[in-house]
């Protein structure tokens, strides 16, 4: 993301005579960016609020999600959609919108396409970058070319017989050894789908997720691993919530999912009967599991949860005994943990948004005890806002965070005082 300064008209003429005028421009912004230094050298974490992306069209939409193109990291896709499990009829909610936004306008998009259902989830493809992919509350996939002048789909799942029969919370895109890239899917129906578009959309089910049990939870069915079914047994389904594969590792044989049943599973690419590690820690839904870019699985496999159970959980996937650290601080957070994000830049810092409206950032070189910084954005009379966050991310080449509102905001903001030096697993 760029964020570079416009010049100014009374920069453009050497005779102007209101040249002195941007010479005190330039010396406040001087100033101003020597006082933000200092604040970093002396080890000072901060978040300023720049600007919003909103329009009439998003008011009062939930944002679902949020990715950055890696082609061009000016160019920010954010789904908005509502996925309340209450409601039975999907066609009580609102269509779904998919905005594409850019810096050169934040109050509208550069680009909108209505979907039928809510979109639950939103990624670009990162070897063809014109292509975004989305998970909807009907269980659909869907993939649009945003080069394209027509807002509809090249490929969907909707009219096919095995496609999803639950949300689909979560999708990646991955590099197949000798496949190329293909999107994978999971869902409240416990499907994992490899979706290829070689030839028209064509799927392969990877696994079907069962209930394991969990021996931090008091849900009276977590620990029944089977039901009678016609005087047989047979194991009974789980829904899956988020999916991630570690990063910089060319053949992705395997990958981590996040269940409702509040637990985390290790499962192969190649075999879709068993799982290759289970891992028990929270008590509540697993919303989000993400994958650290800078420990895979030549180092160290290190990955990041957040929950219904009001925590954060730093996982190391060579240990199944339970989490290497809980972040939580007990006396101010007691809402839901909705999103998380690595940051791309160093190894230990990741963000977190949480229901009562905060952005926290950690940074586990300093501290494993407490964020570096807690935010909350404030009205006009200098008041915290408590409307919920729901999506956060790091951008990848400027230090900037963005996150999305439950009221259709998605809130930019400049970082100071995070980058250090990369750390090891032994930090």
């Amino acid at each position: 993301m760029n964020l570079g300064k416009n010049k100014f008209a009374d920069d453009e003429e050497e005779g102007n005579k209101k040249k002195p005028m941007g010479i005190k421009k330039e010396v406040k912004k001087e100033d101003d960016d020597k006082k933000e230094e200092e604040e970093v050298k002396e080890g000072t974490v901060t978040l300023k609020p720049l600007f919003t992306f909103e329009c009439d069209i998003t008011e009062g939409r939930q944002v679902s999600c949020i990715d950055i193109n890696i082609a061009n990291p000016d160019l920010i896709a954010v789904g908005y959609g509502e996925y309340d499990i209450n409601i039975i009829d999907d066609s009580k909610l609102k269509p779904g919108l998919l905005c594409f936004w850019t810096l050169k306008n934040p109050n509208f998009p550069e680009k909108l396409i209505v979907h039928n259902s809510s979109i639950i989830c939103c990624s670009f493809s990162k070897k063809t970058a014109h292509l975004v992919a989305i998970g909807d509350s009907s269980g659909n996939i869907a993939i649009y070319n945003v080069k394209s002048s027509d807002t509809k789909p090249i490929a969907e799942s909707k009219d096919l017989e095995f496609k999803h029969t639950d949300i689909v919370w979560d999708i990646q895109w991955v590099q197949r050894e000798n496949k190329g890239e293909s999107l994978i899917s999971i869902s409240g129906d416990g499907k994992i789908i490899e979706w290829s578009l070689r030839k028209g959309l064509e799927y392969t089910e990877l696994m079907q997720l069962k209930r394991e049990t969990n021996p931090n939870t008091k849900d009276p069915y977590a620990g029944a691993e089977t039901e009678k079914k016609g005087g047989g047994m047979t194991f009974i389904n789980t829904g899956g919530l988020s999916i991630d594969f570690p990063q910089n590792s060319e053949q992705n044989i395997y990958y981590f999912t996040a269940t409702e049943e509040c637990t985390i599973h290790q499962c192969s690419m190649s075999y879709s009967e068993q799982y290759l590690d289970t891992y028990n820690g929270h008590t509540g839904p697993i919303y989000k599991i993400r994958c650290n870019p800078f420990f895979h699985r030549e180092d160290c496999p290190i990955f990041l949860t957040c929950s219904y159970d009001w925590t954060v959980k730093v996982w190391n996937a060579k240990q199944n005994s339970g989490p290497k650290l809980t972040c939580h601080q007990i006396e101010t957070l007691k809402e839901q943990v909705n999103d998380i994000n690595w940051s791309p830049m160093t190894s230990s810092v990741f963000a977190s948004v949480a229901n009562d409206g905060r952005i926290e950032i950690w940074d586990l070189k300093r501290d494993v005890l407490a964020p570096v910084l807690t935010h909350f954005d404030k009205d006009a009379q200098g008041n915290e806002l408590h409307i919920p966050k729901t999506a956060v991310r790091f951008s990848r080449n400027s230090p900037v965070v963005l996150a999305g509102s439950e009221n259709g905001k998605v809130g930019v903001y400049r970082t100071h005082g995070l980058e250090h030096v990369q750390v090891s697993e032994r930090d």
